[in-house]
């Protein structure tokens, strides 16, 4: 079992990929001693490697002109990707999901209750959220409502599915994957705050607003303190 796992680490794969094989393992095994197929488990004093953070796993701070700065250089159809992450709080797949259906512009409100799923086969489709929890409603403000409604001027929503209606899509008008929301072209190649390129492949998956993500940035800028920004590597 020491060799299996010492294996795993010399094929590269990372110390939480590891443990997390190692955890599944040690359930089917402790199923098959419940099950008398074994008589114990070998999975005893295993030693697993370690996960050692790094700056790079550390919340990096932005501040409000960083995010302006970010959207500017994203490409144009995802402009507003980057503003919806950073003052609503939605996490990528929330953001990369959200439906017209699932914007109330009366009340002010994104009602979160589904994310945009992409497994590696088959097409992409709408599914629960990371967790029962993460359904919420979320207040939004008029400068990302503003936002929305230019988006959706600009780049014509798509129907994923009966009653689904995607605001955000790449540029061919499809759902959004990971390795299509990075940035091309001469406006995604300058530098970030950050000291990273591109921008949007920096800044979509991970921005969180740090102290609140149920506030908005207008929230922010009316309070004493400034919006603190922050991501997190997967």
């Amino acid at each position: 079992m020491q060799a299996f796992v010492a294996s795993l680490t010399a094929k590269g794969l990372a110390p939480t990929t590891v443990q997390g094989i190692h955890v599944r393992l040690v359930s089917i095994l402790e199923a098959a001693v419940h099950d008398g197929k074994i008589v114990r488990s070998p999975a005893i004093r295993i030693q697993l490697p370690k996960t050692i953070k790094t700056a790079a796993s550390q919340v990096v701070a932005l501040d409000l002109d960083d995010v302006r700065r970010i959207a500017d250089a994203a490409p144009p159809h995802l402009t507003a990707l980057v503003w919806l992450i950073a003052t609503a709080g939605l996490r990528p797949g929330e953001a990369a999901g959200l439906t017209v259906e699932r914007v109330n512009f009366l009340q002010k409100t994104i009602d979160v209750d589904r994310q945009l799923l992409t497994p590696p086969k088959g097409s992409p489709h709408l599914g629960p959220t990371k967790t029962s929890a993460s359904v919420r409603t979320v207040p939004i403000n008029d400068s990302l409502l503003a936002e929305l409604n230019r988006h959706m001027r600009d780049h014509r929503p798509v129907e994923i599915e009966p009653g689904a209606t995607l605001i955000f899509t790449n540029s061919e008008g499809r759902p959004l994957r990971r390795n299509t929301m990075g940035c091309r072209g001469a406006r995604c190649e300058r530098p970030s705050p950050t000291g990273g390129s591109p921008w949007l492949a920096f800044v979509a998956p991970y921005v969180r607003i740090g102290a609140n993500p149920r506030r908005t940035i207008s929230e922010d800028r009316a309070s004493a303190s400034r919006p603190r920004l922050g991501r997190r590597n997967p």
